[in-house]
C-alpha cells in the first residue's frame, strides 16, 4: 500500500500556493468514487447505492485542515470524492484540483509499506 503525507504534500508547496489555499473550500462527493454504473445493476444495489447518497450527500470542507494536536496544515483533498473548489471557476478548480492531486502523490510526499 501507498501512504501519502497530506502535511508533507502541503509544506511541500509554494508560500503563495499556500496563502490560497487557507482560505478555501472544496466539495467532497461520494458520488465521485461510486458512480451507479459501478456500483451494481440490481434492484438491491441500486438501493444501497441511493441510502448511502442520502446518508452521505455532498459536503465542503476546508482545502487545508489544521491537525488538532500538532497544530501542522495538510492538505485535504481526495482524487475519489473531491469534485470541485467552491470560490473558484470551474476551469480554475479542475486545474487546480488535478495539480493537487498530483502533488499529493508525489514519491517525495509518499512512502510504501510492505
Amino acid at each position: 500500500p501507498l501512504w501519502a503525507s497530506s502535511t508533507a504534500a502541503y509544506e511541500a508547496l509554494s508560500a503563495p500556493l499556500r496563502r490560497l489555499l487557507d482560505g478555501l473550500t472544496a466539495t467532497h462527493d461520494i458520488g465521485k468514487s461510486f458512480p451507479r454504473e459501478r456500483f451494481g445493476v440490481t434492484e438491491a444495489d441500486l438501493a444501497r447505492l441511493e441510502e448511502a447518497r442520502l446518508k452521505n450527500p455532498p459536503r465542503s470542507h476546508p482545502v487545508v485542515r489544521t491537525h488538532p494536536v500538532t497544530g501542522r496544515k495538510g492538505l485535504f483533498v481526495s482524487d475519489g470524492f473531491t469534485t470541485r473548489i467552491n470560490e473558484l471557476e470551474p476551469a480554475e478548480s479542475d486545474a487546480l484540483l488535478k495539480f493537487l492531486f498530483a502533488h499529493a502523490t508525489r514519491p517525495e510526499v509518499t512512502v510504501r509499506w510492505r
